[in-house]
């Protein structure tokens, strides 16, 4: 009924044989692979129907976004650009977030107002092309024409009138940021490393500037650098869990108790996985001389 997916074997036999910290982001690598065909498995379940409602397309959508973004995570891990990377794990964790609040708040308020809060920013222009219109004396120049037929398009495919749009209210979708959705799902942990630690990386402070960018002497002096860093396998490692949960999350949403039956020892064994590779990755620190890789 399902497709088959390899599983990437790890041991502490393979971990201890490991001499640069490379060859942990490498299993990493493939062990993420694993747990993003699970996902892609999980974004295609549909009802009878063949079809998802709103609610169902947010959900899903969104773990599609997820699969996308992995993979160019994916993409620029294995070309070891870390700067890149940090960036999209940031993205990936608030959409995840979407994900499990999505899916733990049923009522139809929450979803209404996700959309709509979505739906701000066409406002927004719909507006200001209104006004530069009405200083012409109504004349519409053909870009606006076009433009304000793709607002409409979007508001409508959505359930809504662009004018149904409040821009009044200004607060986050079901009125919680976030942290506070991150804590509501049990993540507010994770929130500090995935996303607001991220922030440098998003945000291009000089925290980033500092780590990645510049090269810095004793005398208090810089220079610029363009060669990339390397990603740490601890980024990886976390990137693993998360997906496998977000797929489980999906996998219960989308199946029901059947499904997530079939395909909770598959997921339970990628996080068993992930600490065997994180215990093995503690021991090679342990023993390593810095700062080689």
């Amino acid at each position: 009924m399902f497709p088959v997916v390899d599983e990437v074997q790890v041991s502490d036999q393979l971990t201890q044989s490991f001499v640069r910290e490379s060859e942990f982001n490498t299993v990493g690598v493939e062990l993420l692979k694993e747990a993003a065909s699970y996902l892609t498995i999980s974004c295609n379940i549909y009802p009878p129907s063949k079809v998802w409602n709103k609610r169902q397309a947010a959900i899903g959508g969104s773990g599609v976004r997820v699969f996308k973004l992995v993979s160019a995570y994916l993409d620029q891990t294995c070309q070891n650009r870390r700067e890149i990377s940090e960036i999209l794990s940031r993205l990936i964790f608030e959409t995840a977030v979407t994900i499990r609040y999505l899916v733990a708040h049923q009522n139809p308020e929450v979803i209404e107002s996700f959309v709509k809060y979505a739906l701000r920013f066409e406002r927004e222009l719909w507006d200001e092309i209104q006004r530069n219109i009405k200083k012409r004396s109504g004349v519409i120049t053909p870009i606006e024409d076009r433009m304000l037929q793709s607002i409409t398009r979007a508001s409508m495919r959505s359930g809504y009138s662009i004018e149904d749009i409040d821009l009044k209210d200004r607060s986050n979708w079901a009125g919680k940021n976030l942290y506070q959705k991150s804590k509501e799902v049990g993540w507010d942990k994770l929130y500090l490393a995935s996303f607001g630690g991220m922030s440098n990386a998003v945000h291009g402070s000089w925290t980033d500037l500092y780590g990645h960018h510049l090269r810095s002497a004793d005398n208090g002096s810089y220079t610029g650098t363009f060669d990339w860093s390397i990603p740490r396998p601890q980024s990886i490692f976390a990137m693993i869990r998360l997906v496998a949960q977000v797929s489980a999350d999906l996998f219960h949403y989308f199946g029901g108790e059947a499904v997530t039956e079939h395909f909770e020892p598959m997921i339970l064994s990628i996080f068993d996985r992930t600490t065997s590779l994180t215990d093995g990755h503690e021991r090679y620190l342990a023993n390593k001389t810095w700062p080689e890789i």
